[in-house]
C-alpha cells in the first residue's frame, strides 16, 4: 500500500518514462490529434445523466500496437499493483488527450468513475480503478494543467508535472483542466486499470478491455 496515494488520492512519479516511451507516445498522440483536427471533441451526456464527455480516442491501444506494448509493460504493472494493492488487475481503457493551442475545450471537475460504467458500485467499493497519466509535455499555467482535489486537505492542487512524469489518481478523485492558451500542444496519454472486469456493468462499455493484466504475459491483445 502506498500511504501518500491513499491519503491524497493521487501521486506523481517523477521522470519515470524512458526516452523511447516518451518520444513514441508524443509522436502517436500528436498524429492522432492532427488527423482529427476538424472533429468536435465534446460528446453527449452519458446514459446515467452526468456531464458531457470528451469524444477523443478511447481504447487507443487497439489502434496503436506500440501503445498496447506500453500499456501492458512491466513498468505499468508494478505501478498498478502497488497502488491498487493487488495482483488481480484488469485492463479497461487507455485514452489519448491532446489539447492543441486554441482548441477551446476544458474538462469540468469530475471523477473518472463518475463516467461509468457504474458510479454507484464504484463509490461503494465493488471495484476500484486508477488512471495513470503519462505527461508528454511540461504542464504550465497556460497550457491547461491538471488540477486534482487533495483528499486530505480538501483543496485543489495544480500538477506542474514535467514531460516524463506519471501522475496517478484514484478513480474517485475529482480533477479538472482548463483550455490550452499556450502556442504549443499539451499532450497526455491516460491508462486505466481496475480490480475487476467492469465491462460487464453497462452495454456502452462492451468494447473496452476486459482482460486480466498479467506481468510479462500480455503480448496478444484481447480480440473483441
Amino acid at each position: 500500500m502506498n500511504i501518500e496515494f491513499e491519503e491524497n488520492g493521487y501521486i506523481t512519479f517523477s521522470n519515470k518514462l524512458t526516452l523511447e516511451f516518451l518520444d513514441t507516445a508524443r509522436e502517436i498522440t500528436l498524429d492522432y490529434r492532427n488527423r482529427t483536427i476538424n472533429e468536435n471533441l465534446i460528446g453527449q451526456p452519458r446514459p446515467f445523466g452526468l456531464m458531457k464527455y470528451w469524444t477523443g480516442l478511447d481504447v487507443a491501444s487497439t489502434e496503436y500496437d506500440k501503445l498496447f506494448e506500453f500499456y501492458t509493460s512491466d513498468l505499468m504493472y508494478d505501478i498498478a499493483s502497488e497502488l491498487l494493492d493487488t495482483d488481480e488487475i484488469y485492463l479497461f481503457n487507455d485514452q489519448i488527450v491532446v489539447k492543441l493551442p486554441n482548441d477551446n475545450f476544458t474538462f469540468d471537475p469530475h471523477s473518472d468513475n463518475g463516467y461509468g460504467p457504474n458510479p454507484r458500485m464504484a463509490s461503494e467499493g465493488w471495484y476500484r480503478s486508477i488512471t495513470c497519466c503519462w505527461v508528454l509535455d511540461d504542464f504550465t499555467d497556460k497550457n491547461g494543467p491538471i488540477r486534482l482535489l487533495n483528499k486530505k486537505t480538501k483543496e485543489y492542487n495544480t500538477a506542474y508535472s514535467k514531460a516524463g512524469d506519471i501522475i496517478v489518481w484514484d478513480g474517485e478523485t475529482l480533477h479538472y483542466s482548463e483550455e490550452n492558451k499556450s502556442n504549443k500542444p499539451r499532450r497526455v496519454w491516460l491508462q486505466v486499470y481496475t480490480t475487476r472486469d467492469i465491462t460487464v456493468l453497462h452495454s456502452d462499455f462492451k468494447n473496452f478491455y476486459s482482460q486480466r493484466f498479467v506481468k510479462g504475459n500480455n503480448i496478444n491483445r484481447l480480440k473483441k
